[in-house]
């Protein structure tokens, strides 16, 4: 809204309940917008589009979930009509199913009678019907496959791994923020890796979500693309770190770690002041579409420092090897159509990488050593100038190398 002026809010709140339980559909308004979505489907149907879709179609098979895309199908949408949506409006949006946010300069108490005069006369549907329960993937063992995808030169590796989500209680938070850590001690180590070993090949991709359409658990990733020939390159690289992760990590590793998370939990509480209505409405409502409270940054960052305070270097490793399972995940290779390869080959790839033993990580020798400790003797500053409205300090030295000084708030 441009401002908090009661009438603004008045408004919203009509708007808001006008899409509640207001809609009427009317059939040439139907028609009109049955139209348009369908020429969005047709503008977004592109390589991308589908390659996420074999994914989640991979991962999420025998789940309603494959049969569940978001935007629909075109034959569907095309013949529905203004009774169908109607319909199934009346049975699905019902007061149990709302949940309204207002986030900005407002008193609490004058808003909530505000909600309750405009919403309290919302009625139940007659035949509401109950959300559907979370779906969780079936997970059992190694399960490899091997998808075409009609326009990749090279081939994309991916590892997933789904687990429960931790609790959302003060010891799943604790669980959240270890295996929070263990992703990072992993993405260093891949990054590094690839740097020494494979810097022809992508950057390998770690993610981590917590999908809205079952919020109970969470969904790691771990992706690496290569040319064509060298997937089983991919599959020995992922493997080896893996299993490096499970035998643990160095205490500077977990220490970097610590020092960056710390970092950027404080630059977010920092910029809480600053944030704008529209952001925090939307942490808000991603708690809630997730099942999970809404805590503020400072808290986040108090019980972090708590935390991490008594850190030992084998609670990360446990959180690692409970994310990152040795008999529960899947195996995924996109080819191009130009390359044959069976599940049973990728499968035997990985299996024959896991049987080989470990060399040692040389980044747990190095130890992250800081490698500019020695700049040679002090070089002569000729020129000294201050420039306060930047708060700059500008220096010359004898041999004509510049140097420009500002104090910050980064990590020291």
């Amino acid at each position: 809204l441009p401002s908090n002026k009661a009438s603004h809010l008045d408004e919203a709140l009509i708007l808001l309940r006008d899409y509640a339980d207001g809609q009427l559909f009317a059939p040439d308004e139907v028609n009109q917008e049955s139209r348009v979505v369908i020429s969005e489907l047709n503008a977004r149907d592109n390589a991308g589009k589908r390659t996420s879709l074999d994914r989640l179609n991979t991962i999420y098979a025998g789940t309603l979930i494959t049969n569940r895309e978001v935007g629909g199908l075109s034959e569907q949408i095309s013949s529905a009509t203004a009774e169908q949506l109607r319909a199934f409006y009346r049975r699905n949006y019902s007061p149990a199913r709302v949940t309204l946010v207002v986030v900005g300069p407002v008193d609490p108490a004058l808003v909530s009678a505000k909600i309750t005069r405009r919403f309290g006369s919302m009625s139940a549907a007659a035949e509401s019907v109950a959300p559907y329960a979370s779906i969780d993937p079936p997970v059992e063992g190694i399960t490899p496959t091997v998808i075409t995808a009609p326009t990749f030169t090279s081939t994309l590796t991916e590892f997933h791994f789904v687990a429960s989500r931790p609790p959302d209680n003060a010891e799943g938070h604790r669980e959240e923020l270890m295996q929070h850590l263990a992703l990072l001690g992993l993405c260093r180590r891949l990054a590094d890796k690839r740097e020494r070993d494979l810097s022809h090949y992508s950057k390998p991709a770690i993610n981590s979500d917590q999908p809205s359409f079952s919020p109970g658990f969470v969904h790691h990733s771990i992706q690496l693309g290569t040319p064509a020939g060298d997937w089983s390159d991919a599959v020995q690289f992922i493997e080896t770190e893996l299993r490096r992760g499970r035998e643990g990590f160095t205490q500077a590793e977990i220490n970097e770690a610590v020092a960056g998370e710390l970092k950027s939990l404080s630059d977010h509480s920092s910029s809480m002041a600053g944030q704008s209505s529209a952001s925090l409405a939307n942490s808000l409502a991603g708690g809630i579409e997730t099942g999970r409270e809404w805590r503020s940054p400072s808290i986040v960052l108090a019980e972090s420092q708590a935390t991490l305070g008594g850190l030992k270097v084998a609670d990360v490793t446990a959180a690692f090897t409970r994310i990152f399972p040795t008999d529960s995940f899947q195996l995924v290779l996109f080819v191009p159509p130009d390359t044959h390869v069976k599940p049973e080959r990728l499968l035997s790839a990985y299996e024959k990488s896991s049987r080989q033993t470990l060399k040692k990580n040389p980044a747990q020798e190095d130890e992250l050593h800081f490698c500019y400790e020695n700049f040679g003797p002090a070089g002569k500053i000729v020129k000294q100038e201050r420039v306060d409205d930047l708060n700059l300090s500008l220096l010359v030295f004898e041999n004509g190398v510049r140097l420009n000084l500002r104090p910050s708030s980064f990590e020291p």
